[in-house]
């Protein structure tokens, strides 16, 4: 949940600013020697202005009214700056981190993500069934290995396509430690279910077909299409589950049978699923909400399960009980959602995009544009490292040292030249304790990263002066942060602590704060409705059998907590419509069911028109105190600023 100050700014930034003035530098407001120009003030007008006026007149009074709104935001924010508030560690720390978040997207190709998010959902919109046979290589694996694995991986898809038995081979060859029980079957998936170059190699694959080996980060993969469809959607269902381990004695698991077979009699007879499913399901975990489960699309559930949920035809029908490794289901569908248009679907799958490897590709778009326009050129090849790193970079020892002659340019892009020594830091802070990999591979790896870090860094830090958007955005966030600051300390938290002062506010304005007549009244809420008529019964005859509220409590209680709640309340007329129809007069109004329970309400009297005291109206009376607060504030700003305004720049701006 988005913090009450997360909140204030992001409405802060909707509320000021975008448009671009014609006359970008000239000066429109100054505060003592703060400067504001047009630009900043039309951005900021035109993104709040929702005016529909043919005249002239009233537009120039709708941007001098508003002028009155942005001198007060300045004069705050000018007055936080003056008081540090802008150099504090928390203020840049915090300002920093909106920074990397609002520089995301001017560091990456944002055309590459448009192009891969349509790629996405075109595949979305189909399911692929397949099996692999992986064969296992590091992913920092030497050429050599990695020239031995793809030759096995050749030889297996040769024997695939010369007609040998997929499963068969996948059962002998395949380092996938489920091929064993699987014959390299890997269920239906859709687009984001599998690595990205998985993905890439199977869509592309015709019905029946053997894609040559693709490399991902597990290996080497020969892959065969063993089916294709259009997506069955995101299914929501429900589950009553029998568990069966893998080791449970042949007498036990003929026991779990007849359990869930008895537990489907009962489902075909009417008795309610989420109860049954409650008291009766071993999958505790979701047993509590009625057996219901997430949302699942293709290949996110074990085939068994998947399959039978997709083959039922209507909300709220139920399937025969399914065997799965895990134990037997009886599935109920609940709802079944299909795949959007793309601008329905859009925002979600560019989040995926960006979340998953499919990144790199951009990123890779994004690094290849940065060196071509920096003409990013090598001086010193990496190689020279080659013998400087040695495998205690692995165990995090590596000594520094090793490097000490290499002092040279390395590489040069814009106007700055990176060396080698700069290289040779970022391989000593990057060292870790970890897998021993060729040491020609772990520094070509680490050069590429540091090649990256030192264009994304260097881009990062214009992106200021390249994009106009970007620096007034940082800016809005600069004042955004202040503003909060500022009014908070000012205002907001001193209307909460200055109890005096809020007393003797209240004081001075209580005229203004008034009960209307009210109704005192005790509201009776029970569970059933049986319940509601024997405690009714009980109230009309407490004077008579001395009961008291508490003992009418004690007694229908006494069984269960909560089967009655008893509220004592004084309600004004009008503000509770239910209570209102319940309770026209004195005495007991009927019983009326309330949002699953039964109430009625006892109606004790009436308290007529009266002033709130300070407590029993705190919550409006701190909001008047803040305004009242800020009001006075702004005037004192007024005051002590020297401020001048451009009258003939407003009058220009439309």
């Amino acid at each position: 949940m988005k913090s009450l100050k997360q909140v204030f700014i992001a409405f802060f930034i909707v509320f000021y600013g975008n448009a671009i003035a014609q006359n970008p530098n000239d000066i429109i407001l100054t505060i003592g020697k703060e400067k504001i120009t047009q630009t900043e003030f039309e951005r900021i007008y035109n993104k709040n202005k929702n005016i529909e006026s043919s005249s002239a007149d009233n537009s120039i009074k709708n941007v001098q009214d508003y002028m009155e709104l942005f001198l007060n935001f300045k004069l705050k924010v000018v007055e936080a700056k003056n008081l540090g508030m802008d150099t504090t560690k928390k203020f840049i720390d915090e300002l920093e981190g909106y920074r990397k978040q609002l520089a995301a997207p001017y560091l990456t190709d944002e055309s590459v993500i448009e192009a891969l998010s349509r790629e996405a959902y075109d595949r979305l919109g189909y399911e692929i069934a397949a099996s692999h046979i992986m064969v296992k290589i590091n992913p920092n694996a030497s050429p050599k290995d990695t020239l031995a694995a793809y030759t096995k991986a050749m030889e297996i898809y040769k024997k695939a396509i010369n007609g040998e038995n997929f499963k068969t081979l996948a059962s002998t060859y395949s380092d996938d430690p489920s091929a064993k029980e699987n014959a390299g079957y890997l269920g239906y998936f859709s687009a984001f279910r599998m690595v990205y170059e998985f993905e890439n190699a199977a869509y592309p694959t015709p019905l029946g077909k053997i894609a040559k080996p693709i490399r991902t980060r597990f290996g080497y993969h020969v892959i065969k299409v063993e089916d294709k469809l259009k997506a069955r959607g995101r299914i929501k269902v429900a589950h009553i589950m029998i568990f069966t381990p893998k080791d449970m004695a042949e007498s036990e698991q003929t026991k779990a049978k007849q359990k869930i077979d008895s537990i489907y009699r009962l489902v075909l007879t009417g008795n309610d699923f989420a109860e049954l499913a409650k008291t009766l399901s071993e999958d505790k975990g979701t047993a509590v909400r009625g057996g219901e489960l997430n949302e699942f699309g293709a290949g996110e559930m074990v085939p068994e399960f998947e399959n039978a949920a997709f083959l039922l035809s209507s909300d709220n029908q139920v399937s025969e009980p399914i065997k799965t490794a895990y134990g037997w289901h009886i599935i109920k569908r609940l709802s079944v959602k299909n795949l959007g248009s793309f601008d329905e679907e859009k925002k979600d799958i560019e989040d995926k995009v960006r979340r998953t490897g499919r990144t790199i590709k951009s990123k890779d778009v994004f690094i290849s544009r940065l060196k071509k326009e920096y003409d990013f050129t090598i001086l010193k090849p990496v190689s020279y490292f080659y013998l400087a790193v040695d495998t205690t970079i692995f165990n995090a020892t590596w000594d520094i040292k090793k490097a000490s002659e290499f002092k040279k340019p390395m590489f040069k892009f814009a106007n700055q030249k990176v060396n080698q020594q700069e290289f040779a830091q970022f391989l000593y802070s990057q060292q870790r304790k970890g897998a021993v990999i060729p040491i020609e591979n772990y520094v070509d790896n680490q050069y590429i990263n540091f090649v990256e870090k030192k264009l994304l860094e260097y881009e990062e830090a214009q992106l200021e002066i390249k994009y106009p958007d970007f620096k007034y955005l940082m800016k809005e966030y600069h004042d955004g942060i202040l503003l909060f600051e500022i009014t908070n300390k000012m205002v907001w938290e001193k209307a909460i602590i200055d109890s005096i002062g809020l007393k003797e506010f209240y004081e001075k304005n209580k005229q203004n704060y008034q009960w209307n007549q009210r109704k005192d009244i005790i509201v009776y809420s029970c569970k059933t409705n049986e319940l509601a008529e024997k405690t009714m019964k009980l109230v009309q005859n407490k004077i008579k059998q001395n009961l008291s509220q508490d003992s009418i409590l004690h007694l229908i209680n006494a069984e269960e907590k909560d089967l009655l709640i008893v509220r004592n309340m004084k309600i004004e007329q009008g503000n509770n419509l239910l209570y209102d129809d319940l309770s026209k007069k004195t005495g007991i109004s009927q019983i009326k069911e309330d949002k699953g329970r039964y109430i009625f309400v006892e109606t004790l009297g009436f308290i007529e028109p009266m002033q709130k005291k300070l407590n029993e109206a705190k919550g409006i009376i701190t909001s008047d105190y803040q305004d009242f607060l800020e009001k006075q504030w702004i005037k004192e700003l007024r005051a002590k600023y020297e401020y001048k305004i451009d009258e003939n720049i407003l009058k220009s701006i439309k």
